[in-house]
């Protein structure tokens, strides 16, 4: 390992304290956030997924009951950092910042199924 590499384990708790600080930051904070370069967009998606995790918390994200595709999306967003495929959880934080603004309505219409 070169200098300034993380072992697996040291990225695992960075990711991790990363995710706390998101949850308990208070407006105007300052952070200070010290990583391997090389694991820059994988912390960029960890932070993007948890500033959109309070539409979770608050219930503001709702899935079908039943869905052939639920099952692994549930298991990808929640095994997330770590999980072999992350192109939901990309597509779910992108999508929700567009889609919590607006209506359900003004959505569908925008999708052109309106």
């Amino acid at each position: 390992m070169a200098s300034g590499e993380m072992t697996e384990a040291e990225f695992k708790f960075l990711s991790k304290s990363l995710g706390l600080m998101s949850e308990f930051r208070t407006a105007g904070s300052v952070r200070f956030i010290c990583m391997d370069w090389r694991r820059r967009f994988e912390l960029l998606q960890i932070m993007r997924l948890f500033a959109q995790s309070h539409h979770f918390e608050s219930g503001k994200v709702l899935l079908p009951s039943f869905a052939l595709w639920l099952r692994e999306f549930i298991r990808e967003l929640t095994s997330f950092p770590g999980s072999k495929h992350d192109d939901q959880v990309d597509s779910t934080t992108q999508a929700l910042p567009y889609m919590a603004p607006n209506t359900s309505s003004e959505i569908w219409a925008k999708l052109g199924r309106g």
